[in-house]
């Protein structure tokens, strides 16, 4: 399901995403846990690095 915008906490998905062409429309940090996030537009080149990033995460289990 696409939405406008997704957040990224993972400091590896951050990287797999930069790694696959997709740009943060914004970097910031959460105000209470204080965690690097990543704002991606969501869309269907997000989409396909996620489903990418899912088959990579558990392909060894």
């Amino acid at each position: 399901m696409i939405k406008d915008y997704r957040y990224v906490y993972n400091p590896a998905q951050q990287k797999f995403y930069l790694e696959n062409g997709l740009i943060p429309v914004f970097i910031g940090m959460h105000k209470k846990t204080k965690k690097t996030f990543f704002k991606f537009e969501d869309n269907e080149k997000l989409q396909n690095v996620f489903d990418r990033w899912m088959k990579r995460k558990y392909k060894s289990q």
